[in-house]
């Protein structure tokens, strides 16, 4: 699960920054708003607890990759 999170995380950057190179202007709150949306039905619960516990208009995708992670991590340990 964590490989599938950072194989998701890699193809969005891959979006993002072809866009950015385009010269479309996409700050990092609104792929971050972007992600947590899209992330597949598996992740709600984590996507749920990153955004009660976390100031979303301020984090970047760096942040939420390794909070994302983090989440997945502790619960594939249980």
């Amino acid at each position: 699960d964590s490989e599938s999170v950072k194989q998701y995380f890699s193809c969005i950057t891959k979006i993002v920054n072809m866009m950015r190179v385009y010269g479309e202007d996409i700050p990092d709150n609104k792929v971050v708003d972007k992600i947590l949306c899209t992330m597949p039905m598996k992740y709600d619960h984590v996507v749920t607890m990153i955004i009660e516990s976390h100031d979303i208009d301020a984090m970047t995708v760096v942040e939420l990759q390794g909070s994302i992670k983090s989440h997945v991590s502790r619960i594939l340990r249980r």
